[in-house]
């Protein structure tokens, strides 16, 4: 008389079935349950000593088959591992728990052995002990500051290895410039097999006027499919850096401005140029007809530059220097040193106009954005509004 079939069968395999120490193994326990199974589990959670263990989607497609005359259904279940060490690991899955028709059943589960070998010697100098096959992606805005300003680096790494042992690929300093690194990220995506992001975000800010070179990167790492050594590399990048912007002078300090002035302005609004001539007109009758002073209403032509340079750039984070750069321009019309004081002593000023006073709070946010992670992204058609009303 033939064998019933198993109320549930596990299954498990290791893909690859070597590996390197860091390098990312599938572990895969298909897990088939007959029809009449009302539920299956682990007796304990699936872990295995010195090894990184990442928990993978199951396979979605929910497979069936049928085994000895019955009808199975499949539950999947994925980990990416890592070893720690070099040696055969003994893997020893827990047993699985199956329940039908009210009673448990214990579902041995096969052991496996993974042979995990040492890196190879003659790695380059640097090497981490990072396995690849690793992407660089790296960004640097903007090409071109004055001082007092700042420029952001972005690292993107992308791997299936151990990016976590990696560290900050720069120091404290870059030349004469300051370096000011934020917090590293690693962002982990969980497919088929895990693909991990890692993130370093710097500003940069230079000390003296001239060329500032962000020199090549290089970052090895090991190839286990080729099984050698390889770098991992970005290009130099110049930026200019100019001396700080001239001070603009005070209001009262500006040449003042005839009638034939204000009417010969053809930069400004219909409404801008209807206000001011009813206040030249309000002045003369009160017998001070010369006493009205110039103002500008048109986006000083760097503000606008800058609003320009951030609408070219994708990323709302990385196009914060150049909104910071449109803001602090458009700033300076009514505020002598908005270039060199600190967007919170701005803030914290006395009698400022309420459009002032708003893209003061704009520059808070942005400047915010630069250097602390949690703070959300700079909304460059705010920053706009604000550069606008000024």
């Amino acid at each position: 008389m033939a064998e019933p079939a198993p109320a549930c069968r596990v299954e498990v395999a290791l893909e690859p079935a070597r590996a390197f120490v860091g390098q990312q193994v599938l572990f895969r326990a298909s897990v088939w349950l007959r029809e009449d199974v009302e539920a299956f589990e682990w007796s304990r959670p699936i872990a295995f000593a010195h090894v990184r263990s990442e928990v993978l989607p199951g396979d979605p497609r929910g497979d069936r088959r049928e085994l000895a005359g019955a009808a199975y259904r499949l539950h999947d279940e994925r980990r990416a591992l890592f070893a720690e060490r070099s040696g055969s690991l003994r893997l020893s899955p827990p047993e699985g728990l199956c329940r039908i028709g009210g009673a448990t059943r214990v579902v041995p589960v096969p052991e496996l052995v993974l042979p995990v070998s040492d890196l190879p010697a003659g790695a380059p100098d640097g090497f981490s002990g990072l396995v690849g096959p690793v992407l660089l992606h790296q960004t640097v805005t903007p090409r071109e500051v004055r001082l007092g300003e700042s420029v952001r680096v972005a690292l993107m790494l992308r791997s299936s290895g151990n990016l976590w042992v990696l560290a900050s690929p720069y120091a404290e300093a870059l030349g004469s410039a300051e370096l000011f690194p934020q917090r590293p990220e690693l962002v982990l995506e969980r497919g088929p097999q895990l693909l991990l992001r890692r993130h370093f975000v710097y500003d940069l800010v230079p000390r003296e006027p001239g060329s500032l070179h962000v020199p090549e990167l290089s970052i090895p790492y090991f190839d286990p499919e080729a099984g050698r050594y390889a770098l991992a590399q970005s290009p130099a990048v110049t930026i200019r850096v100019q001396r700080r912007a001239p001070v603009a002078p005070a209001a009262e300090s500006a040449a003042p401005a005839t009638a034939e002035d204000v009417r010969a302005s053809d930069s400004r609004s219909a409404t801008g140029i209807a206000a001011e001539l009813a206040a030249v007109l309000a002045v003369v009758v009160a017998g001070a007809g010369w006493l009205i002073r110039r103002r500008r209403r048109r986006t000083p032509s760097e503000a606008v530059a800058a609003l320009r340079e951030a609408r070219g750039i994708g990323s709302p984070h990385e196009a914060a220097p150049a909104l910071e750069r449109a803001l602090r321009a458009a700033l300076a019309r009514h505020v002598p040193d908005a270039h060199s004081v600190t967007p919170e002593e701005l803030v914290a000023r006395e009698g400022l106009a309420p459009a002032v006073r708003a893209a003061a709070h704009q520059l808070v946010a942005v400047t915010r954005s630069r250097f602390d992670p949690q703070a959300p992204a700079p909304d460059p058609d705010a920053v706009a509004r604000a550069v606008a009303a000024l």
